[in-house]
Parts: structure tokens; C-alpha cells; sequence
């Protein structure tokens, strides 16, 4: 079976710009203090990781050790062993690469190892072309040192362009993993098709590795319910409400109460049918969405053709123009589900159940 997982750096902005994910996959990351090592509210987290909902959550575990790491834990049902994914955001000069060799540090030694991210490092070891730092050696070599320690392999092909930016382009998004997810890779490759108008280019790494597919919720198409249907069903299916002397015992209270809820049972399956969604699907984004991404796209492909500075400028301005109008369609689509549940006879009970789902 096949999935991936999704890394994220965030910078210092919000997470609702990239909540229209969670059709098909679950945005985790740190919300309060509890959750992680360091305080949310004092510091901007700088990584996130999307999971696959199709993953059964009481396999994964997710953990935050600083605000440029966070680690997923995933047991594999089959051999019962753990893939440790690590997304990590190294800005030169702090302490991530040590915090991050001391948990790997604390793994158990048959856990397997994954570690996905932005290093801002350049070595010959993944660069073809050696961009000489202030820092010179020295701030490649912690990273040098745990993948040594841990007997590491980098799955980047040396040379591979995963970042570009108006000057240029250069390899500072890795991909390491320990040699026995290493020899399960089917490949590790930059995939142009996930661009999502990022300077860091979305890699796309599969493995064949087991993992446990989550049991799929069902839900009703309660709108399209046959009214008629239902009332026919649940009036032959009702049990005569029977004499007080009939109810007193709690035997015969809890088979009245069971014959009700049957009933119930039975017209809701005559009469409602279940939706199947497009696990795809995002409530809102509609065609002008679809539009604008097009464009960004096709303006993105012709500044990477001509390197003009006036097509670079169109592509910024599209795309910073996608970003906003999406984020308030999607914002006004959740408002005016809201807002027509709250109309309704249940609205209060309606509105908390939308804001759940």
C-alpha cells in the first residue's frame, strides 16, 4: 500500500492558510503547551506534518521536541517495529542538529529512522555546486557526525535542485533514512506535480512499508431522506406503547426502549442513503479556485522558462493573489454553513457538530 507523508515548514505565519488539506490528510502540530516541550504561544513553530487520514491513528504518535522538530512514531502492524519520522527546520547557528541527534539518541535501536527537511547546508555529499558559508565545516558537521553515528544514508540525489529563488537554485532539502527504510525505497524524487508555489519543491519519497489502514467513518446523507419513507417504516416497525404494569420491571423498560431504537434503526436505513464522498473533496473551492490555481501555475512554468524579472513579478503577484482569495472563500464557506445551521429548530446542536467535523 502506498501514502506519503507531508512535511511543512511554516516560517512564523498561522496554519489556516493550508487547513484546506485536511480533506485527505491531518495537520499536526503543536496547539498547546501540554503537547510540547516548549510554550506555543511564546515561540513560532516552524515545522508541521500532514498524516494520511487513511492511517489508522492508534498506530501513530506525534511529539514536539523543539519548534524546528517534530517527530511521528508509526508502528508497523506486521513486525510491530516503529518508523520515527523527524521533519526538522535547521537555521545555521542554532542547536536543532544536537537536539535532534539526542532524540535519535533515545530511540529504541530497532526503530527505524526518517528524517525529512530544510538543513540550509551545503556539502559535496548532496551539492554539485559548493556554496562556501560563513560558517565554513563547521556547521555541516554535527550533521555529518549523526549520520555517521547512526549509520545513515542520505536518499537526496547529489545535485538535485530543491530550492530555487530569484538568483538561483541549490540542494538544502534532505532526505536520510536508516539502511533498512533505505533498502525498502521505491524512489526519492522531486515531484512537480505537488508544487504548491513554494521556493522549496515538494520531494516525493514511497516505500513499501506496511502500515495499518484506518477503519472508514460513514456518514448519512441526511438531506436527501425520504421523509414518507421513514414515518411508513418507523410506524410499522413500533412496538404498541404497552400498559404502565408492562413497564415497571427494568427488564421490560430496557426491551421497550430497545424495540424504539430498531424501529428508528430501520427506517433510517429505508429511507436515508450514505454519502460517498471524494476523498478529495474540499467544501468551498469551487471553479474561480480552480481558475486562479491554473493560472498561478501556467505563470509559474513561464517565469521558470524566461527568468524575465517582469514574468518572475507577474507569478509573485498571482500567487500571493491565489493565496488570499482561497483562504477567504473557504472562510466564507465555513461562516455560512454556520450560519444556515444556526437558523434551523436544532441549530445549536447542528452548529456544534459542524464545528467538529
Amino acid at each position: 500500500m502506498r501514502t506519503y507523508f507531508g512535511t511543512l515548514r511554516s516560517w512564523t505565519t498561522t496554519f489556516s492558510q493550508y487547513k484546506s488539506h485536511g480533506a485527505t490528510h491531518s495537520l499536526l502540530r503543536p496547539t498547546t503547551p501540554s503537547r510540547c516541550i516548549f510554550n506555543p504561544d511564546d515561540e513560532a513553530t516552524r515545522v508541521c506534518l500532514y498524516i494520511n487520514k487513511r492511517i489508522d491513528p492508534s498506530t501513530w504518535t506525534v511529539s514536539h521536541p523543539t519548534k524546528d522538530i517534530i517527530t511521528i512514531e508509526v508502528t508497523n502492524p506486521t513486525l510491530r517495529n516503529k518508523l520515527c519520522v523527524f521533519n526538522v527546520y535547521n537555521e545555521v547557528g542554532t542547536d536543532t542538529l544536537a537536539t535532534l541527534g539526542e532524540a535519535i539518541g533515545r530511540l529504541d535501536p530497532l526503530d527505524e529512522i526518517l528524517i525529512l527537511g530544510d538543513f540550509n547546508l551545503h556539502h559535496p555529499l548532496w551539492s554539485t555546486t559548493y556554496r562556501r558559508s560563513r560558517s565554513g565545516m563547521s556547521a555541516v558537521q554535527p550533521l555529518l557526525t549523526i549520520i555517521q553515528d547512526y549509520h545513515l544514508q542520505i536518499l537526496t540525489e547529489p545535485g538535485t535542485m530543491t530550492h530555487r529563488w530569484k538568483e538561483g537554485e541549490s540542494t538544502i532539502d534532505l532526505t536520510i533514512t536508516s539502511e533498512e527504510v533505505a533498502s525498502c525505497m521505491i524512489y526519492c524524487k522531486v515531484e512537480p506535480s505537488l508544487d504548491c508555489d513554494s521556493d522549496h519543491l515538494p520531494i516525493d519519497l514511497t516505500i513499501d512499508w506496511n502500515w495499518q489502514p484506518t477503519t472508514p467513518s460513514k456518514k448519512r446523507l441526511w438531506t436527501k431522506t425520504d421523509t414518507a419513507i421513514l414515518q411508513q417504516i418507523v410506524k410499522e416497525r413500533l412496538p404498541k406503547v404497552p400498559d404502565t404494569t408492562e413497564l415497571r420491571g427494568k427488564d421490560g423498560i430496557n426491551e421497550y426502549v430497545r424495540s424504539i431504537i430498531n424501529a428508528l434503526k430501520a427506517g433510517i436505513d429505508a429511507s436515508t442513503p450514505w454519502s460517498n464522498p471524494s476523498p478529495r473533496s474540499i467544501s468551498g473551492f469551487d471553479q474561480k479556485c480552480k481558475d486562479i490555481c491554473r493560472e498561478v501555475q501556467q505563470l509559474r512554468r513561464r517565469w521558470q522558462r524566461t527568468r524575465l524579472e517582469d514574468d518572475y513579478e507577474a507569478y509573485r503577484e498571482a500567487r500571493n493573489r491565489k493565496g488570499r482569495h482561497i483562504q477567504k472563500t473557504l472562510r466564507n464557506t465555513h461562516r455560512q454553513r454556520v450560519e444556515e445551521a444556526s437558523t434551523t429548530e436544532s441549530g445549536l446542536w447542528e452548529t456544534r457538530i459542524l464545528r467538529l467535523v
